[in-house]
């Protein structure tokens, strides 16, 4: 039964993101406890994300419970690797496009934060714990390229607000990811010590993406739920 909860988790995430894509840019509106496992939220948009992990042996390489879509050490690392690479190639694919100071100084923490976990992650990854892909990890770094080519086709008011609703959805999803996949199948100490660390970094980067939703709705015009069109999804 838990197993059945885990892969319906990640399906629900799936879904609601495909939603987004498939009926344009609704404002997200959105909450995230900074305690471990409670994520909110009452619209969505297009999330992300990304390239990123090494490629090694197989997705059921020292896989105990293949019933989990991520089900080893290695798989996991994967997954906050593409998850993490997802926001930084996001937002410096749109940094230099993005039209206020808020939308930019926003992309700009996400890179530096972003970054910084990731040279975490491969002090860490070896042994036991180097990068194993798959279908989630595969799944991020597709949604982090169509979010890239999506943003590509705004510009003005509308790519900053395109690029902070994205944002929000995107950190969500990772922060879910992490709850109900990554710290159930994680076994390593240390990996999970450092997902629990990253944890607060991915709620402040939603508070401060909902802080910046609200200052360009009145600097950029209008709504962030007037935004129209299709946007990609993907933590």
């Amino acid at each position: 039964m838990k197993h059945a909860m885990k892969t319906s988790t990640l399906s629900l995430l799936t879904l609601t993101l495909a939603s987004a894509v498939q009926n344009g840019m609704p404002a997200p509106q959105a909450k995230a406890d900074a305690g471990h496992g409670s994520t909110s939220t009452t619209t969505t948009t297009g999330g992300t994300s990304a390239t990123g992990g090494t490629s090694a042996p197989s997705d059921q390489q020292q896989c105990q419970d293949p019933q989990l879509p991520v089900c080893s050490d290695g798989q996991v690392v994967a997954v906050l690797r593409a998850a993490n690479q997802a926001e930084v190639d996001v937002s410096t694919a749109v940094l230099e496009q993005l039209s206020t100071a808020a939308t930019q100084e926003l992309a700009q923490i996400i890179i530096d934060d972003h970054t910084k976990a990731l040279q975490q992650l491969d002090q860490l990854a070896t042994g036991a714990l180097t990068p194993v892909e798959n279908d989630v990890s595969r799944q991020i770094a597709e949604q982090a390229d169509q979010a890239i080519d999506a943003l590509s086709q705004r510009e003005g008011a509308e790519l900053d607000r395109a690029y902070v609703a994205q944002q929000l959805l995107a950190h969500l999803q990772t922060i879910s990811t992490a709850d109900h996949l990554l710290l159930p199948s994680v076994k390593n100490a240390q990996l999970a010590g450092m997902i629990r660390t990253m944890r607060p970094t991915l709620v402040q980067h939603t508070e401060s993406a909902s802080e910046t939703q609200n200052e360009i709705a009145g600097t950029c015009g209008g709504t962030v739920g007037t935004t129209t069109g299709t946007t990609q999804s993907g933590t």
